[in-house]
C-alpha cells in the first residue's frame, strides 16, 4: 500500500524587496527529521523557514486558526478535516508501507482485511 504525503503551505503572500519572507510551518513529531530537507528547499525559493514541531491535534487546529502559516507531511484525511485549506499540489515524499506475517494462514487482499488483526508499526528500516 502506497500513502502519498503531500506537503501544504497555507498564506504565502508575495513580498517586495530582498528581504526573505519568514514562513512558520508546522509538521508533527514523527516526520520533524525532514525539516531540514524543507527549510533548503524553501530557502532556495527565497523563503526563511521556521519550523515548529507539534502534536498532530495542535499542528492542525493551529492550521485551521491560521497561527502557523502552513506545514508539510500532512495526509489527504487529514487536510479534509480542515475548511479551505490549500493543499500545494507537489509531492514532496513519497513512503511505502507493507505489512508483513510469519503466518502462512493470513490472507490480505486489501487494507480493509488488516481491521481484523493487530497491527503495530516499526519505524525505520
Amino acid at each position: 500500500m502506497k500513502r502519498i504525503f503531500l506537503g501544504i503551505l497555507l498564506g504565502i503572500s508575495i513580498i517586495s524587496g530582498l528581504t526573505a519572507q519568514v514562513l512558520e510551518l508546522g509538521t508533527i513529531e514523527a516526520n520533524e527529521k525532514f525539516g531540514p530537507l524543507i527549510a533548503s528547499v524553501l530557502e532556495s525559493a527565497g523563503f526563511e523557514p521556521k519550523i515548529v514541531t507539534q502534536p498532530t491535534k495542535r499542528l492542525l487546529l493551529s492550521l485551521e486558526n491560521s497561527t502557523i502559516m502552513g506545514g508539510f507531511f500532512i495526509s489527504d484525511v487529514a487536510c479534509s478535516t480542515i475548511p479551505g485549506l490549500i493543499k500545494i499540489p507537489v509531492e514532496l515524499y513519497r513512503v511505502d508501507i507493507v505489512a508483513v506475517t510469519l503466518n502462512p494462514d493470513i490472507r490480505i487482499k486489501n487494507p480493509a482485511d488488516l481491521k481484523k488483526y493487530r497491527v503495530g508499526v516499526s519505524m525505520g528500516n
